[in-house]
């Protein structure tokens, strides 16, 4: 049996009687929430879903272990052909443009660390919430690679192009 790498439940609002909210929640935790095809699609299924339901007001997007999401799944990667993983990003971008383009306020909830494509996955959502534990960051940059799902636009579009060239925040943002 394939395990739920997203899970997804509705909470009714209490001061609304119309108002639910999507919890959207990462749940890969033997893996640190890495994105794989499997997470991505799930994610990009529920995202669909959530648009065609006009009773959520809201998405929160958290995890269900102490990682928010370490970015890539590198091990699934280093068994894709190149084809594959151009297959896989293209799959990402469209996920991440739709949670981005949202018709609800969207807000990431992040305990534990936001790493390259888990960072980009919190970047587009309308507010982040970090816990006292979080360590956000696009490590990949230290290494001269560019993060494959908009991660550069989006933080300099939210932090601004000083703050993201300024040498103390090039490799983890706290």
């Amino acid at each position: 049996m394939k395990s739920m790498t997203v899970l997804y439940s509705r909470i009714k609002s209490r001061t609304h009687p119309y108002a639910h909210f999507g919890i959207i929640s990462l749940n890969r935790p033997s893996a640190r929430n890495a994105l794989s095809v499997n997470l991505v699609e799930t994610l990009a299924a529920i995202i669909k879903d959530i648009e065609k339901d006009d009773s959520i007001r809201a998405i929160i997007l958290n995890s269900t272990s102490n990682a928010f999401c370490a970015g890539a799944d590198l091990v699934e990667r280093r068994s894709m052909s190149s084809a594959e993983v151009s297959n896989f990003l293209s799959l990402m971008r469209r996920t991440f443009t739709a949670l981005e383009n949202a018709a609800m306020p969207t807000i990431s909830v992040i305990e534990g660390h936001a790493l390259g494509g888990g960072l980009e996955l919190s970047l587009c959502t309308d507010l982040r919430i970090l816990g006292g534990q979080a360590k956000v960051g696009l490590p990949e940059t230290r290494l001269g690679i560019i993060p494959g799902a908009g991660g550069t636009q989006r933080l300099a579009k939210l932090i601004g192009p000083s703050k993201t060239k300024d040498p103390r925040f090039r490799s983890t943002y706290h």
